[in-house]
């Protein structure tokens, strides 16, 4: 399926991929995503624990740490797809949280 904004086409080099999927995150932009690098074998996104990213018991929300996930493994799937498969989407994600987080900040690989 054709992708309607497809930038990869477009990006010349994996530092302009990644600036242009940054631009184009406003979800992941939202809750503080940011897209530290990418190439064929990894990709490398961070997020800094906010408290306004807080569920109401005072632990980060698994919504806004999901968000980042989704975010940075679609921009790897995106990014090392077949030029015969323009996009990708989300069908179903199971994730198993190790702890709750107060503080901090995770990497996502």
């Amino acid at each position: 399926m054709k992708s309607p904004l497809n930038f990869r086409e477009l990006a010349k080099s994996a530092t302009e991929y990644q600036a242009e999927f940054q631009r184009r995150d406003h979800l992941g932009n939202l809750v503080g995503a940011r897209f530290i690098s990418i190439d064929r074998d990894q990709i490398i996104y961070h997020y800094e624990v906010k408290p306004e990213h807080f569920n109401p018991n005072g632990f980060l929300h698994g919504g806004a740490l999901y968000t980042v996930m989704d975010s940075s493994q679609g921009a790897f799937v995106h990014f090392i797809l077949d030029e015969k498969f323009e996009i990708a989407v989300t069908g179903t994600a199971t994730i198993r949280y190790e702890k709750p987080l107060r503080s901090g900040s995770v990497e996502i690989k």
